[in-house]
Parts: C-alpha cells; sequence; structure tokens
C-alpha cells in the first residue's frame, strides 16, 4: 500500500508539470509538441485511473482475508484477585498500612533487610545499586536451592490457632487370625491393634528486613516483589534445613524417624557403592516402594552419577524422557541440600522411603508480613517483619517407613 501511494505522487506530480509545459508551448506556438503533451498527460490520467482502481481492489481483498481481531477475555478471579493483591502490597510497603483504602484493605489480606541507599553499615545491605543513574535495569538476584524435601513430607494447614494437635497412629501389620478347631473354640483378644500417637507443637520462625525512606521512595525495582519474594525463599530454605536437621525445639528431625533397623552404612570405608543403594531398597517394606523417593543433596546425586562397574560403565542411566538422572532403582529423587555429603561419617547422606507416611509438616497460619513505621523512624527507614508458625513431629505407625545411608568411618 505505501508503495501504490509512491508511484501515485510520482505520477500526479508528472502530469502537474506535464500541464504546465503544454501551456507554455501553446503560448509559444508550438502547436505539435503542445499536442504531444496533451498526449503524455492523457496516458498519465490513464496510468493514474489504472493505479487508483488496482488499489481500490487491493483494499476490499484486505478487508475481505484480514485477520479477525482477538476476542477480548475478561481476567480471571483468581487474576484479578493476584493483581489487586499485588497492588495493595505495593501501596503498604511505600506509603503504610493507612494509605489503603478499604478495598485494598481486603484484598491485602494478611499479606502485611537492612536496606540503604548510601554505603552499608554493620549488618546492613546497600540499596543504592537499586537506584537509577546510568546502570543495567536487569537486577541480577543470587540463588540457592530451597529444596523440595518439604514437598514431599505429608502437610497439615492448621487455622492459626496455635494450639497443640495430636496425631494417631494405627499398627495392626503384626497380627492374623487364628485357626479355630472344633466348632466350639474360646478366642482371645490378644491380637489387638497396636494405637500410638504423638502431639505437634509449633514455632514461631520470624525475620526483620529493614528499608530506607530513600530505598522507597527512588527504588526503579518493584521492592514489593522482592521483598515478598525474599521472605517466602528464605523460609522454604529454613524449613527444609529444619526437617533434615530439626530445630531443637518443635520441628523434629527427619533422620529421627529412621529406625535402626533400616540404618545402612556403606560396605567400603569412606565411600557409597551401588550395592549400598540395593542395601538401603531392599530393607523398604514392599507396601510403602510405590510412594518411596530417594533424598540427597546435589553434590550427592553428582557423586552417584559418576559411580561405575568394573567395565567402567555407568551404574545409574539417565532417564531417555528427561536426559536427567531423576531416578534410581525406578525411584525419583528429591533434592536437599541440608543432607550430608558422601563424605560424612556421622549423619545420613541418603534417606530412602515413603516421606509422607513418616514425617508431618504443619504450618499454622499463613506467612504474615507486617509494617513496622514507627520503630526505625528516627533511623529514615521502615521494618517489614515476616513470621510464620511451623512445627513437625515424625509419624511412623510402627512400620519404619524410611531407610538411611550413613558413609563407612
Amino acid at each position: 500500500m505505501e508503495n501504490n501511494t509512491v508511484k501515485m505522487d510520482e505520477l500526479i506530480g508528472q502530469r502537474k508539470q506535464l500541464v504546465t509545459d503544454a501551456r507554455a508551448a501553446a503560448l509559444a506556438g508550438d502547436k505539435e509538441k503542445t499536442e504531444k503533451m496533451l498526449a503524455d498527460v492523457a496516458a498519465i490520467e490513464a496510468q493514474i485511473e489504472t493505479e487508483e482502481r488496482l488499489a481500490a481492489a487491493e483494499a476490499k481483498e484486505y478487508r475481505q482475508n484480514r485477520p479477525a481481531r482477538p476476542s477480548f477475555e475478561a481476567p480471571t478471579p483468581e487474576a484479578e484477585a493476584k493483581r489487586a493483591s499485588k497492588e495493595a502490597f505495593e501501596q503498604y510497603i511505600r506509603f503504610g498500612k493507612d494509605s489503603l483504602s478499604a478495598e485494598q484493605r481486603k484484598a491485602l489480606g494478611s499479606e502485611r533487610r537492612d536496606i540503604v541507599t548510601s554505603s552499608p553499615g554493620s549488618g546492613q545491605v546497600s540499596g543504592g545499586y537499586l537506584i537509577p543513574q546510568e546502570f543495567d535495569s536487569f537486577l541480577t538476584e543470587a540463588l540457592k536451592e530451597p529444596g523440595t524435601l518439604r514437598s514431599a513430607v505429608r502437610l497439615k494447614v492448621t487455622d492459626n490457632s496455635g494450639r497443640p494437635m495430636k496425631f494417631a497412629t494405627w499398627n495392626d501389620t503384626g497380627n492374623t487370625f487364628a485357626t479355630v478347631s472344633g466348632e466350639i473354640a474360646a478366642l482371645t483378644d490378644a491380637n489387638d491393634p497396636t494405637i500410638t500417637g504423638a502431639i505437634s507443637y509449633v514455632d514461631t520462625l520470624a525475620r526483620l528486613v529493614k528499608v530506607s525512606y530513600q530505598e522507597l521512595e527512588d527504588s526503579s525495582f518493584d521492592l514489593a516483589e522482592l521483598i515478598n519474594k525474599a521472605f517466602v525463599v528464605s523460609l522454604a530454605r529454613t524449613v527444609e534445613a529444619d526437617i533434615v536437621a530439626g530445630n531443637s525445639s518443635n520441628i523434629a528431625a527427619i533422620g529421627s524417624v529412621v529406625d535402626s533397623s533400616k540404618k545402612v552404612t556403606s560396605a567400603a570405608s569412606g565411600v557409597v557403592a551401588y550395592a549400598d543403594f540395593i542395601s538401603a531398597y531392599g530393607k523398604m517394606d514392599a507396601a510403602y516402594v510405590p510412594k518411596s523417593k530417594w533424598a540427597m543433596s546435589q553434590a550427592m546425586r553428582a557423586y552417584v552419577m559418576g559411580l561405575v562397574d568394573l567395565y567402567g560403565r555407568p551404574l545409574f542411566i539417565p532417564s531417555p524422557n528427561t536426559g536427567k538422572l531423576d531416578q534410581i532403582l525406578g525411584q525419583d529423587i528429591v533434592i536437599s541440600n541440608s543432607l550430608a555429603a558422601e563424605t560424612s561419617t556421622t549423619n545420613p547422606c541418603v534417606l530412602f522411603g515413603s516421606f509422607e507416611d513418616a514425617y508431618l509438616l504443619r504450618t499454622d497460619g499463613p506467612l504474615s508480613i507486617k509494617r513496622l513505621d514507627e520503630r526505625f523512624a528516627d533511623s529514615l527507614a521502615v521494618g517489614f517483619l515476616a513470621y510464620q508458625r511451623v512445627g513437625g513431629v515424625g509419624t511412623d505407625a510402627g512400620t519404619h517407613p524410611i531407610a538411611s545411608i550413613t558413609t563407612k568411618a
């Protein structure tokens, strides 16, 4: 269409010039030249008419064949709620609770470091790098995998009351039916199921971050998103570490659930071998195997990928679907970098079993974020306090659904 327009402009310009020149020739009495120019004008006018017809046909063809306008799809309620919550949280971060409208307070719900613009002091992180001068607008973020063991255990969400919660276990695996001799025989009730239980308590996990007034006003990045993400990820990393090692309070170590009969020590000193994985697998009752997973650190998985037999062949083959070492003996792998390295001779480097039958992670209420306007006002800063109540307890009913592998000293 643009080329047609240019061509039409050129033809109109040529016709205009020919008409002017023909008028001058007529005034000069040059009849032959005048007739020739008028013939050229007629030819150009015919060409202009042809171009106009072509342009009209092309426009009609475009209207008939142009793609339909995409239909407008209204945002889903979930997307609209997420957008409203994000905007409300941004308002809350920048200007405090008093600036929120009633709708924003409702959207915010329960969502409620030192970062400074100048050089950092003790225990502070400089936020001056976030203020635009001439700099890269991409924020490079340090990464550290929080682990996925917490997603393999059973999760219980309670109503933010903090009250102790009792859990019951039932074990009837050791009981059988008796053979009755005769038509009238007395039976005893010696084969009753074993019923036990545990009580879950919760601890409060908390973190405080400070942000300067200058940073809130000047940052070109979405501080609300950055702070919220930092709280969520660091909480996940903390809970993962507490599941593995315990916190000496109300989050039990998952290793404490492992019965002595399910502990495997590597046959060779200082190394874990293929036979040790076979041994751990063999210690698991077949009833638990369909739900069982291997848990190990990223370093341990890399070590396993390097295991070879006497002929130099890898013992564990990557999945043909993903190309990754995501299974051992047909069972999935979950990564928890809080587990010990293969060189540790005191703590398990590998866990195997049905984690959802062995351990319960309890979160009591959502992650809450509070803004502290007054506490740090004398240092021109706002504090953000995040906290959640968490507990962890073993739920082994008696048949020990987890095995472990520890390296021999």
